[in-house]
């Protein structure tokens, strides 16, 4: 009697459970993106209620360059629908493109670290298969927000007479190119990096390279054409319910067949646990910082943090560098002089321009505090920490090590970056100060401080909603300041996005009082989270 082989048929069953695990953050994000469009079509229809108003601002709003670098070049913004798919065509592609790359790596890189992968190859199971389950896996969660928008915008459409089905669900496909994409960036470059956090960090550059691309792209007509070379650039050009170009998706599915092959043969290649890049085990053993949860904690976010210094330090170096042409191509346009407004700058000049880009970094630097609490909590799941709270270390002693830990280096990260803004603003000759950039480069930190102590309050009363709480507070920040930049959104909605309360510096002075606001704020919730933390049993994951 002859067996039958189940190897490939037993990769559909570990696509279900990666499934199962990641979809409740699919339906979190799709949610998010889903509010964000109603609120964008909302938001227009009330800010410009007669067709006259949507040909005044559709007239005086493209073409401006200084929103192409920050927003995407618009092709129409006449209708509520045409401004909503203009808006999301690259914010809500930034933000689930790095969503997607952090999950890729959590479900691939992770599970090998964590030594888990090792028990489902136990199985009659290959290590390409493997790889096969867990990106199906991933392709349902995508589909999870697939669903969400198209559903969302196929009733908006319906209801409000302005575009069909078909377009509907091209928009729908635009909102999860981007993290399609990314997912399969994230997936290969698991496959090349010997821990999620050197893979998350490659796959970032390889994300702000692809924004930068499509940043310059946008601000210059002559250099449309590099849009053609950005995966970011690829999701702009299907210019949902605007002008939709159909031979974009052509580059998307490419990129992502041709990724998702180069994965799979690399995960069949490979040994588990091991990597195209060394781990460098075979260098010179440096024990000075593990002699303590604190030093540990060090060398655990120091690879992550010299990623985030370089890509925003090369951030901050570019918007210097563009400010001032930027600033000179829109300064007579009324619309920018609404939107530098609304975002807290009196006057369309280089230093408000920079000011502005610097509220996006801002976002990125409370990115890094979302990323730590999701790491402080993935050492509690997988028991790492176990270990070290079974030697004569206190609960209370290892977080507020890692808190304090990574709170230096988003200071720190927060300094580099201004630094670098000023030397990009010195080489136009803008007139801006060291000691503002300075200041400018600190303002981005209390916000990340607020996250990092809402994010660890979470972590001690609700664990396995730590990590997500953090990141849907950094989106619906992002997503709302965004909105009311562009549209005159109520108070009370602006109100609920930390971003608004953090002031455009080096353009106007920071707002020191607000800052120690949400610093106190953080470092309470923080607090009340290692109280917690300290009282409660560890939770698996």
């Amino acid at each position: 009697m002859t067996v039958p082989d189940t190897t490939s048929s037993r990769w559909p069953v570990l696509a279900r459970g990666v499934f199962r695990r990641h979809r409740r953050a699919g339906a979190l994000w799709g949610a998010v993106f889903m509010l964000y469009f109603v609120a964008s079509v909302s938001g227009y229809a009330s800010a410009y209620p007669t067709q006259a108003d949507r040909v005044q601002f559709a007239r005086t709003f493209l073409d401006n360059a200084g929103i192409a670098a920050l927003f995407g070049r618009a092709l129409r913004a006449d209708t509520p629908a045409s401004f909503a798919g203009w808006r999301s065509t690259v914010l809500v592609a930034m933000v689930g493109s790095i969503w997607a790359l952090l999950l890729a790596t959590k479900a691939l890189r992770a599970e090998e670290e964590q030594g888990r992968a090792e028990l489902v190859l136990a199985a009659p199971l290959s290590k390409a298969d493997n790889a096969r389950g867990v990106l199906a896996g991933l392709a349902g969660v995508l589909g999870v927000v697939f669903a969400i928008m198209a559903v969302t915008a196929v009733v908006n459409g319906l209801v409000g007479g302005e575009y069909g089905v078909g377009d509907g669900l091209w928009y729908a496909l635009e909102i999860t190119a981007g993290p399609a994409m990314f997912v399969a960036v994230g997936a290969l470059l698991s496959q090349v990096a010997p821990t999620r956090a050197r893979a998350a960090t490659l796959a970032g550059v390889v994300f702000g390279a692809s924004y930068l691309v499509r940043m310059v792209a946008d601000v210059s007509d002559g250099l449309r054409w590099l849009a053609w070379l950005s995966p970011l650039g690829w999701a702009e050009r299907m210019q949902p319910l605007t002008d939709p170009d159909h031979r974009a998706i052509v580059p998307i599915v490419v990129f992502v067949v041709v990724v998702v092959y180069a994965t799979l043969r690399l995960a069949a290649a490979r040994d588990v646990g091991g990597a195209l890049l060394s781990d460098r085990e075979e260098g010179d053993v440096h024990p000075a910082l593990l002699r303590s949860p604190a030093r540990l904690a060090v060398r655990l976010a120091r690879p992550a943090d010299l990623g985030w210094a370089a890509g925003l330090a090369v951030a901050g170096l570019v918007f210097g560098l563009i400010s001032k042409t930027v600033s000179d191509a829109t300064a007579s346009n009324s619309t920018t002089k609404d939107i530098f407004a609304r975002f807290g700058t009196k006057e369309v000049i280089a230093s408000a321009y920079l000011g502005i880009t610097f509220l996006f970094l801002a976002a990125a630097v409370a990115m890094i505090a979302a990323a730590a609490v999701g790491s402080t909590r993935a050492e509690e799941a997988d028991g790492r920490v176990d270990h070290i709270l079974s030697r004569p270390v206190s609960r209370t002693r290892w977080l507020t090590g890692r808190l304090l830990v990574t709170t230096a280096g988003m200071i720190a990260i927060g300094l580099v970056t201004g630094i670098a803004g000023w030397a990009g603003a010195a080489s136009q000759d803008l007139g801006v100060s060291f000691t503002s950039m300075l200041a400018a480069g600190l303002n981005l930190v209390p916000i990340a401080v607020l996250v990092l102590g809402i994010g660890t309050l979470a972590h001690g009363v609700l664990p396995r909603a730590a990590s997500p709480v953090a990141y849907a507070l950094i989106a619906w920040s992002f997503l709302v300041e965004m909105i009311g930049a562009l549209v005159k959104a109520p108070a009370l909605l602006l109100d609920t996005s930390l971003l608004h309360h953090v002031a455009p510096a080096p353009a106007v002075d920071p707002r020191w009082d607000s800052a120690l606001v949400m610093v106190a704020i953080g470092v309470l919730a923080a607090a009340g989270g290692v109280v917690a933390f300290r009282r409660r049993d560890l939770a698996g994951a």
